[in-house]
C-alpha cells in the first residue's frame, strides 16, 4: 500500500507539473527602438508601436550625446540664450530621458508611451573647437509618431 501511495504521488506531481508548463507562455519580448547619434543629427524610427518600448541610445560620434523624449511635436520648444530647450519649460511633457551616452557606446532604457506625436532632442553642450555649443541648436532633434 505504501508503494502505491508513492506511485499516485509521483504521477500527481508529473501531471501537475506538465499542466502548468503548458498553460505557461513565455513573455513576449519588449520593442526595441534604435536612436542613432552623431554631430550633430539624430536618426529614429518614424514610427514606435503604443506601449512599453526599449530604447537603444547609440552613439556613433565623438561626443558625449543624451536622448530626451518629449511628448508633443518640436514646434515651439521654449530655448534659453545659447540655444538649448529649456527643459524646465516643459518639465511635464518629458517622458525620460537617457543621459551621458558616452562616444561610440550605447545605452538604453524603457519608456511606457501613449500614442500620439513624441520629440527626441539631444541637449547636451559640447565644445567645437574653442566654442561651446548647444547640439539641440545645432540641429539634434526629431519626431516620432507612436501608434
Amino acid at each position: 500500500m505504501q508503494r502505491l501511495k508513492w506511485r499516485f504521488g509521483t504521477v500527481v506531481l508529473v501531471v501537475s507539473t506538465v499542466a502548468l508548463g503548458a498553460c505557461s507562455s513565455a513573455p513576449a519580448a519588449t520593442p526595441r527602438a534604435t536612436v542613432t547619434m552623431s554631430e550633430f543629427t539624430l536618426q529614429a524610427p518614424a514610427k514606435v508601436a503604443a506601449g512599453t518600448t526599449e530604447f537603444v541610445a547609440h552613439n556613433v560620434g565623438g561626443a558625449q550625446h543624451e536622448m530626451v523624449v518629449v511628448r508633443g511635436s518640436k514646434d515651439g520648444l521654449p530655448t534659453k540664450a545659447n540655444g538649448s530647450v529649456n527643459e524646465s519649460a516643459i518639465e511635464s511633457r518629458i517622458v525620460g530621458e537617457i543621459e551621458k551616452v558616452q562616444a561610440q557606446t550605447d545605452k538604453s532604457k524603457r519608456f511606457e508611451l501613449r500614442p500620439g506625436t513624441y520629440t527626441l532632442i539631444c541637449n547636451a553642450d559640447s565644445m567645437l573647437g574653442s566654442t561651446q555649443v548647444n547640439h539641440y541648436a545645432k540641429g539634434m532633434v526629431t519626431e516620432f509618431t507612436v501608434t
